[in-house]
């Protein structure tokens, strides 16, 4: 039913809305009309060029084979929070998630370290990731744990929210089963999870 739903809102005409603007019904046209996420995320980041003192961090991690741009929708949402620094992870686009999640965790955490530099007011800090960037997620905030003083990580950041969306923490049947050892599959290069 929500196939036939969609459908029909695409076949629809345009809506007029208020002060002559039109809306566009939705079109899935070579992604989710990334040019215009990103339009939004860096009009937000406009909008909070302010002298504001940023005191949380939000940290959005990809999943395998992802970029950055796959999370400017959830960026743009959390810039909107006052006091909010967002950080999308560059680190491991698009190919290198490719070599297991130990090496690209140790990435990301060399990377905090290099924003954390950046905003030298931050007291909390979240980790979002989605699909394999949840396990990565997952394994930073072991990483910055283990070497952690006072039940702080990177430097006095506070750790306030762990969420992940979209990720397989009890792994994939497939790969984990002694199944996986007998049929022919592919080595990414990492360790299985």
């Amino acid at each position: 039913m929500s196939v036939v739903v969609g459908v029909a809102s695409a076949l629809r005409a345009p809506r007029v809305l208020d002060e002559g603007r039109t809306r566009r019904p939705w079109r899935h046209r070579r992604g989710i009309r990334r040019h215009e996420l990103r339009a939004r995320v860096e009009a937000a980041r406009v909008r909070d060029e302010t002298n504001e003192q940023k005191t949380h961090l939000f940290v959005c991690v990809h999943g395998l084979a992802g970029t950055p741009d796959d999370l400017c929708a959830m960026e743009a949402r959390l810039l909107s929070q006052r006091g909010a620094a967002t950080h999308r992870v560059t680190c491991n686009a698009p190919l290198n998630s490719f070599d297991g999640v130990d090496a690209g965790a140790r990435r990301i955490v060399e990377e905090l370290r290099e924003v954390r530099k950046k905003y030298p007011g931050l007291r909390r800090l979240t980790l979002y990731g989605n699909s394999l960037g949840g396990i990565y997620a997952r394994y930073v905030a072991g990483l910055l744990y283990a070497e952690s003083k006072d039940g702080t990580m990177l430097d006095g950041l506070t750790p306030c929210t762990f969420l992940t969306t979209a990720t397989p923490h009890l792994g994939c049947l497939l790969y984990t089963s002694d199944a996986a050892d007998d049929t022919p599959c592919v080595d990414l290069g990492g360790r299985r999870i």
